[in-house]
């Protein structure tokens, strides 16, 4: 008996010995990944964070693959990963943000879109592109927000399909859930290459590891040419597959994977659920933040290949009436560089958005999401009580004066509250959990206007949710707003390690569209769940009737009316 004790003892003590003796995971030490290992650094503020920034994980869509579904990267050398790439190639929009809005869900145009390849113009301290910013009454950290929802001065390249991680193995789970975001953008322009976006914060505070990733998106990543397909949202695919195959090297848990989008991001959520509901989803949880194409869908494929074939045909490589193939051919060619692509689609002013392809985006996407053929795991829906804020900011910069308040809020009525309302509803009838929220944080460093009033816009909660307030460069944050910051934090990474439970233990009553069950976020002060009933508030209007696309291009011939009595109104809005 003594002796079983003394082997168990010896036993007892190995194991002990060879966990102590187990390396610790060193800031930004290098990791094994199916490409070979990667090297990365220390996080510029949280240093206890390790970041791995550019690392491909599709082979460069340049040559024969521009205009071509990704590929699968292959490269198996060492790499040291301690720069964020360049975005992909993007086009502007003067005056004009994420907010007015994905048109792939959201089809309709109050005024045609004046695009500009983003070449470093469009800034909002540009007096050519705003020429009356000197009418609005910025905060303090407005310009520089508002430049970064824009996209304004990023540079881009082709080579772009990378991807960035931040994580810190050395403490917390050993296998971490993993926060994957998609970013905005209209479906025009976005990029990681943005400080709002850094996941440093976010994978300090709170045992997560985030990641991000470039896509293709306008004319490079939705061409519309016959049979090439939705090449931003397979990028969007692959980038999902990389982090499924090697995250657990960074300590990231595969199973919990959680993708989190906004705008044209929280569109691409839908997109991905509809398309891979049935074929090995990976995605564990939905977060879906001011976007979603509940209500109107992708364009059609022969809108799609009109809109390619005015381009191919500026660009000498044929119309609709040349073999597409020698037309594509052409437009791969080295001879049609980058820049000479973006300036044909922006003198051409057509859209090159999500197309319904019936591979990857349908054109009844709301009916699959009713009938239930979408990823069935939870989803977490919400939008701003503001949304068109910020463009009413923009509005002025450009014209010298704002909309009238009532057309930015029935704007913010019929393309985001009751789409959300809609998204929400089609997942309970599946028996889908699911949790809705309206942000409405407001502090001095994240303020974009006061003339006009720019309120709690859209994009509004990103620095709060990354923890990046603090990187805008103005007044630092207070105690009130770190608590708010953690709180709306702990929320999302809540949702992400459990996100059956995660939000209800946090306090958060799961969606019933008739009872108390909206969250608040930062209403009033208040730093809780502090829930409301919808339908007898914000979606009062959606029960009176659902506003249509008649209703929106209503909206667009009263905004064509005002316009219309006003002289030098050349600012795109799109709803």
């Amino acid at each position: 008996m003594a002796l079983n004790t003394i082997f168990f003892a010896l036993a007892t003590a190995g194991l002990a010995l060879g966990a102590a003796l187990e390396p610790r995971f060193t800031v930004g030490q290098t990791v094994q990944t199916n490409n070979g290992p990667i090297t990365g650094q220390a996080a510029s503020v949280a240093n206890q964070v390790s970041e791995y920034l550019g690392i491909p994980f599709a082979q460069p869509p340049v040559g024969s693959l521009r205009f071509a579904a990704p590929v699968k990267y292959s490269g198996n050398t060492a790499l040291t990963a301690t720069r964020m790439s360049a975005s992909c190639p993007a086009l502007g929009m003067e005056g004009h943000s994420s907010i007015v809005h994905d048109p792939s869900p959201w089809q309709v145009t109050i005024k045609t879109l004046t695009f500009y390849p983003n070449t470093g113009s469009g800034d909002v301290s540009d007096p050519q592109a705003f020429p009356k910013t000197s009418t609005v009454k910025f905060g303090s950290n407005g310009v520089k927000i508002l430049n970064q929802i824009i996209a304004a001065n990023t540079p881009y390249n082709e080579d772009c399909l990378k991807l960035n991680i931040w994580t810190k193995p050395q403490t917390g789970e050993a296998k971490k859930a993993v926060l994957l975001w998609v970013y905005g953008g209209s479906f025009l322009q976005g990029a990681t290459n943005n400080s709002i976006y850094s996941g440093q914060f976010l994978a300090d505070k709170q045992d997560v590891v985030v990641v991000n990733f470039n896509y293709r998106t306008n004319i490079f990543g939705f061409p519309g040419a016959p049979n090439v397909g939705n090449l931003g949202l397979l990028d969007q695919r692959m980038a999902v597959q990389w982090v499924r195959d090697n995250i657990a090297s960074f300590g990231g848990d595969p199973t919990r994977i959680t993708l989190f989008g906004q705008s044209a991001g929280g569109a691409s959520l839908d997109y991905y659920s509809l398309a891979w509901y049935n074929n090995d989803p990976i995605i564990n949880g939905f977060i879906q933040q001011s976007g979603n194409v509940v209500q109107l869908g992708p364009l059609l494929p022969a809108v799609a290949q009109y809109n390619w074939n005015q381009v191919t045909s500026d660009l000498g490589c044929g119309d609709s009436s040349a073999d597409q193939s020698q037309v594509i051919a052409c437009m791969r060619g080295s001879g049609i560089t980058i820049q000479q692509i973006l300036n044909s689609a922006a003198k051409k002013d057509v859209k090159f958005t999500p197309i319904a392809d019936g591979v990857t985006a349908f054109g009844d996407s709301g009916a699959r999401i009713a009938d239930g053929r979408f990823i069935k795991k939870p989803w977490l829906i919400g939008s701003t009580n503001g949304e068109g804020g910020f463009v009413n900011t923009l509005f002025q910069a450009k014209n010298g004066f704002a909309l009238p308040q009532a057309v930015i809020d029935l704007g913010t009525l019929a393309i985001f509250t009751c789409p959300s309302r809609i998204a929400a509803q089609y997942r309970l009838q599946n028996n889908v959990p699911v949790w809705r929220y309206r942000f409405f944080g407001l502090f001095q460093n994240t303020i974009v206007s006061t003339t006009p009033d720019s309120g709690a816009y859209h994009a509004g909660e990103l620095p709060y949710v990354f923890g990046t307030t603090g990187t805008l460069n103005g007044p630092a944050d207070t105690d009130a707003e770190r608590s708010f910051i953690n709180y709306i934090q702990g929320a999302w990474a809540g949702f992400a390690k459990n996100p059956v439970s995660g939000l209800t233990n946090y306090g958060w009553p799961s969606y019933n569209p008739n009872s108390a069950s909206m969250v608040q976020l930062g209403r009033d002060g208040v730093n809780g769940p502090n829930p409301i009933n919808p339908s007898t508030s914000f979606d009062v209007p959606c029960l009176i009737a659902i506003p249509t696309t008649s209703l929106i291009f209503t909206l667009g011939k009263l905004l064509d009316s005002i316009k219309a009595g006003a002289s030098n109104l050349l600012t795109p809005i799109l709803f």
